[in-house]
């Protein structure tokens, strides 16, 4: 089985096209280390690229086109081969499945801008009512 699910902050996207006119999306996902660093007694990071392909991508482009946003992906680990100045090269991908919308106001009217393509496992909005949260940069997963 090769199904890998990360969750962190959208790093860097970028959105093409083809000649045909098809869209895919090229990216990388921060995701935070589970254990701190010894020395510095920080959490440090993990980059992973990513890619979407085909109808995904056109969605992807539209809710996660911006950099700095969290994300949730899920996909299968690609490893890509490729030659460069007659030395041989190779990198491991996510190439996405699926993904999380962003979340939505359901205080409006529903259109095809605000409404999610499929319900997610989140449930309702916990800080709908407002208020704050205490929470240490160390409680937090990214």
């Amino acid at each position: 089985m090769n199904t890998s699910a990360l969750t962190g902050i959208n790093q860097r996207v970028e959105v093409k096209t083809t000649n045909a006119g098809k869209t895919w999306v090229t990216g990388t996902i921060r995701v935070r280390n589970k254990m701190k660093n010894n020395d510095t007694g920080k959490y440090e990071s993990s980059f992973f690229d990513y890619k979407v392909l085909g109808a995904r991508a056109d969605t992807f482009a539209k809710y996660h086109g911006t950099e700095g946003g969290p994300l949730n992906i899920t996909g299968d680990l690609v490893q890509e081969k490729w030659e460069s100045n007659g030395d041989k090269r190779s990198k491991v991908v996510i190439m996405v499945q699926d993904f999380d919308l962003p979340p939505f106001d359901d205080s409006k009217p529903a259109t095809s801008q605000n409404k999610p393509a499929s319900s997610n496992s989140f449930g309702s909005d916990p800080f709908a009512g407002g208020g704050s949260i205490d929470l240490s940069d160390d409680d937090l997963p990214f």
